[in-house]
């Protein structure tokens, strides 16, 4: 096992990274030529978090965020520098900073990025499942993981009414571009995904008929956001705490000012619960080829998503990559 301490990018306040302190861990496996990712920033407080903040040796200011993708970008060029195949890791992520968690902050990163863009962190950096076989051509590759991105976007954005119906009806799958994912599972694993699905619907009220899963998610975000506890924070403070605070809030302006329910449209309680129902469906439903465990697989290209704009879907594309770490800076 090693830490990455150094390898043109810095860690803040070297002095205070210890083995107790690991900010990332990474496994070396000379004979299989891969990396495997022990440990991304896992299980720090937030005190400890800010001695592992990452900064660009081109930004003297300090005011570049993003340390997960330094180093996850920083670990592809390592792995191509020196001719390994591939990175490997459990996602295990979660929302760790106040100021840009979510108000469902508990719940997997991965599965609440699906329900508001149809795919996860990690898939967002070119990861991909474990179970994709590493023989599959790229091209194929690409074809699977745009079938698992246009499932979620089916489920999310189709008007409730119309996903009933395909439940119901058994044309869950013959939604367009699922073809590699419905062929990887079992005709009984298909059928019970759908029939959890339907179980999972029955939340919503007929007010929602003719809106998105993703819809109502957004609909919540933009209402809670107006009441997020400010900082400073405390470096105390968890998680509970803080969701605690924001919940209070946000309950408090409900009750108390009506410009934030004019019409009484909504009781808060259920208001929160449709909008959880959103963000924890997918921790409730999956299927094999959710696998948690992710890899990476190197090469002059490989599979990337490109975000879309509002009402459209996000493309899977391969695409040439410039590696730019040197070796020679490895401490």
């Amino acid at each position: 096992m090693i830490s990455l301490h150094r390898f043109g990018v810095g860690f803040l306040n070297d002095t205070a990274i210890t083995p107790r302190l690991q900010c990332v861990a990474v496994e070396v496996d000379e004979n299989r030529r891969s990396l495997k990712l022990h440990s991304l920033f896992f299980g720090m407080s937030r005190a400890m978090f800010a001695d592992c903040n990452v900064i660009m040796s081109d930004d003297p200011t300090h005011t570049k965020k993003g340390s997960g993708g330094l180093i996850l970008k920083l670990l592809t060029d390592i792995c191509t520098k020196l001719d390994f195949t591939t990175i490997t890791l459990e996602d295990v992520a979660k929302f760790t900073h106040f100021e840009t968690m979510p108000f469902f902050a508990g719940v997997n990163m991965t599965h609440y990025l699906r329900a508001l863009r149809s795919y996860g962190y990690y898939e967002g950096f070119g990861f991909c499942s474990q179970l994709l076989p590493e023989c599959m051509e790229l091209d194929q590759r690409v074809q699977h993981q745009q079938s698992i991105v246009n499932f979620h976007e089916h489920i999310f954005t189709l008007h409730i009414i119309k996903l009933e119906k395909h439940c119901c009806d058994g044309t869950l799958w013959d939604l367009e571009g699922l073809g590699p994912l419905k062929d990887s599972l079992p005709p009984c694993e298909k059928l019970e995904i759908q029939d959890q699905l339907t179980t999972e619907l029955f939340v919503f009220g007929s007010e929602d008929a003719y809106r998105s899963m993703r819809d109502i998610l957004n609909d919540f975000n933009s209402k809670a956001a107006k009441h997020k506890p400010k900082p400073p924070y405390k470096q105390t403070m968890s998680l509970d705490d803080f969701h605690d605070d924001w919940m209070k809030t946000y309950r408090t302006a409900t009750e108390n000012f009506p410009d934030e329910n004019p019409t009484g449209e909504y009781d808060f309680e259920d208001f929160v619960e449709r909008a959880r129902a959103v963000a924890e469906l997918l921790s409730d439903i999956k299927w094999p080829g959710d696998d948690t465990t992710y890899k990476y697989i190197t090469g002059s290209k490989h599979m990337m998503i490109r975000p879309a704009a509002q009402g459209k879907i996000p493309i899977v594309v391969c695409e040439q990559v410039e590696y730019e770490f040197d070796v020679t800076q490895v401490e």
